[in-house]
This record gives structure tokens, sequence and C-alpha cells, in this order.
């Protein structure tokens, strides 16, 4: 639910940046709107996930499910990171720094060999993706808007 939030809001930042960013605006406005968009819209469900998992568990998947409901917290937060990541990656597209096309492939590969050699349990694994969220989001924002200026790498 979350990662869909946001990319219906990153669908309109990035044509938004891209005309600001190609016309010498700064484009900066267009994400701090989106990304207070996304703080309006996903804080509550991701404080609700923290707050009442078991109801949700047991409102969307039913009272067989009840036992992952601890889990649903650290999901929400590690799937907005991945969201967020995701965002902030087609923010820096849209301006032309590319290099974060280079970093993220490389994050998405640990995710795959992390989850190859630790998956003993459902714990474990939201802990990998939590702990990929976090690194996906700050590569995004280090390898797109800590890099002044265009590339074509």
């Amino acid at each position: 639910m979350l990662y869909l939030i946001v990319s219906a809001l990153d669908t309109v930042l990035f044509p938004a940046a891209a005309i600001a960013h190609t016309a010498g605006a700064q484009p900066h406005r267009q994400l701090a709107l989106a990304l207070a968009s996304v703080a309006v819209v996903t804080g509550p469900l991701l404080a609700a996930y923290w707050l009442i998992p078991g109801t949700i568990v047991a409102i969307v998947f039913g009272s067989r499910y009840l036992e992952v409901a601890p889990l649903l917290g650290r999901y929400g937060a590690a799937a907005l990171m991945i969201s967020l990541a995701a965002l902030m990656a087609r923010y820096a597209l849209a301006l032309g720094r590319t290099r974060v096309r280079l970093a993220l492939p490389l994050v998405a590969l640990l995710e795959v060999l992390a989850l190859t050699v630790l998956h003993e349990s459902l714990d474990q694994v939201v802990n990998i993706l939590l702990a990929i969220g976090a690194v996906a989001l700050a590569v995004s924002i280090l390898a797109g808007l800590l890099n002044p200026a265009p590339d074509q790498t």
C-alpha cells in the first residue's frame, strides 16, 4: 500500500521536476511538495502499522495470520524507505543526474544475496528488508542529490 501511494506521487514528480529543471527553475519545490504529500498520506498509515498491527492484519488477511502482526510496522518502514529511494532516484534522473542508475542495482544485488543467505525466519527477512531500505534510501540521496552537476556516466 505504501509503495503504491509513493509511486502515484512519483509519477507526477518526475515530469514536473524535469520541466522545471529544463526551464532553468529550481525543481526542489516539486520535491518538497512530493515529500510533504508522502508524509501526509503515508504517515498515518505507517503509524497504524505500528500502533494497531493486529487489527490491520485481522481485517485485511484474517485472524489466521495474526502471528505476523508484530512485523507489520518494520515491514511498512522498509517499504516506505524503498519507495522513497525510488522516488529520490527518479527525481535525480529528472535532473539529469544518472549515477543513481548505477548504484541502486548494486543495492538490489546486496538484497538478493542477503536474503539468499539469511532467511531462517520472517523476522530475519523483515530486518534485512529494513536494512536494505535504509541503504537504498541513503544511496539514492548520495548518488542523486549530492551529485551537483548532471553527468553522463
